[in-house]
Formats: C-alpha cells, structure tokens, sequence
C-alpha cells in the first residue's frame, strides 16, 4: 500500500477564515456521487424506460430471500404489467420511481429523503417507488419498506388520507399523514440486524419494556419492528425533541440524527 503525506500546498485555506476554499471542497464534493457540499442529495430526471427494466431486476433479487417462490413470482408477473413510471429522479445510485398518472408533491419527497438521508443514511441504495394503492402488497397501506433496505413503497393516495393520529406517536399530531408515513419508512429501511445497539439490548427485549400503548401509539405497540419505526419517526420529526420515553431509548440505542 502507498502511503501519502499532507501536502498544505495542494489543500489551500482562506487565509482570513482558515477554512478550506471553494475551488478544493468542490473537488472533494464531486467524489460523492449525487451529493452536493452541503451533504443533501442532487436529484435530475433521467431516461424512464430503461431505467424501469433495471429497477424490476433489482427488485427481484431483493425480494428472493424473503418472499416465497410462487409470491416473488405473481410480483413479478403483476410487476411486468405495470406501466413504467412517469418520471425516475436519480441522485448517483438512489432512485425515486414516480408511477402514478395522480399529482403528487414529488420535489417534497425528494427534499425529505435527502434530508433523512443526510441524518440517518441507508446502506443501500434508495429505491422509492410512489405508485397506486392497487399496487402495493397490502392495498390499505399507505407505505411499505423491506426491512433494512432501501426499497420503499409509497400510496399515491397519502396525500388524500387523514388517519386518526392519535393510533401513532405524538408528533403525528403536528405532521401531514404523507410526511409521517415516510419518515416511519425510513425507520424500517435503517433497521438492520447487526445494530443491537450500545448497551447490546435487543429490540424485543426493549419493546417489552415498553408494551403500554402510550410508549408507541396503538401502531407502534403491535411489534417491535413497527416499534422501531413509531419511535425513530417520532424522535426524527420532533427533531429529537421528545418527552417519549420509546423515541428516547431507541435514538440512544441506535446513535439517531434527528432533522
């Protein structure tokens, strides 16, 4: 391996302010593909139709783990039939799919997936989908994640629904359904297995801890997994400032950001 000294020379700083000038943080930036200087992801519209066909295969391979042969199959089937989006945004490896003919707020979402991705980024590679209820495993949801990873499905009709927001954390009180319901999806696509935590405490271990619906809402006291969605949304919307105990002990487990 070769070893490179510090040259001051080639690393010029302002010499008022000490800090690194414009000219060498650009070339820095521009090793991060889709990321711009201050961290946020840059988004532009690419080709829809071939972008589409590699995006199936990959969702294909994501799926065979944990989805049963005749299921992956009548996806795929399904899949195969579905019009290719009406627009793809990119930002270096991450993609959002909008396939929907509904108007949706799409600079909203991409805003607020740079914005997680900043704080709490995701392993692999983003792959948000916004596509109609039809189109999702479970017709009544209005978003879907593989648990940790970057495939995420959200209902085009989101933006229609109101749910009761005392089923959920208490920051749903102040946040727009849509906005929630991604923020809680991006709690399941952070959600990796070999991440027990500092203190080594398990997330079943903790969730019985905290079984009472006042620590997640009714939604997040159905599970642990759910848990852990329900408190990083809470914890990430309330930007970290929250009296709930869950939110709290999960950010400390996990080392969250919050926005």
């Amino acid at each position: 391996m070769t070893h490179h000294h510090w040259d001051a020379r080639l690393h010029p700083r302002d010499p008022n302010t000490g800090e690194f000038t414009d000219h060498w943080v650009d070339k820095v930036s521009a090793t991060l593909p889709g990321t711009g200087r201050d961290g946020l992801l840059r988004w532009e519209k690419v080709d829809a139709k071939s972008e589409w066909n590699a995006h199936l295969k990959r969702v294909a391979a994501t799926l065979a783990p944990s989805m049963s042969g005749p299921d992956l199959y009548a996806y795929l089937a399904s899949a195969k039939d579905m019009d290719p989006p009406r627009e793809i945004w990119a930002s270096g490896p991450h993609r959002v799919y909008v396939s929907t003919p509904r108007e949706v707020p799409v600079r909203e979402v991409l805003a607020q997936i740079s914005n997680l991705h900043q704080a709490n980024p995701s392993r692999e590679p983003i792959r948000l989908t916004i596509q109609p209820p039809y189109q999702m495993f479970d017709k009544r949801a209005s978003g879907e994640t593989i648990r940790g990873t970057g495939m995420i499905w959200i209902a085009d009709d989101a933006w229609e629904h109101d749910p009761s927001p005392h089923a959920f954390m208490p920051i749903r009180l102040e946040t727009a359904w849509p906005e929630y319901v991604i923020a809680h999806e991006w709690g399941h696509a952070i959600d990796y297995d070999d991440r027990p935590g500092g203190d080594a405490m398990t997330q079943d271990r903790l969730h019985g801890m905290m079984t009472d619906e006042d620590a997640f809402g009714e939604y997040g006291a159905k599970n642990q997994i759910e848990g852990h969605a329900e408190a990083f949304a809470e914890w990430y919307l309330s930007g970290g400032d929250t009296d709930n105990q869950a939110a709290i002990s999960y950010a400390d487990m996990y080392g969250w950001n919050h926005g």
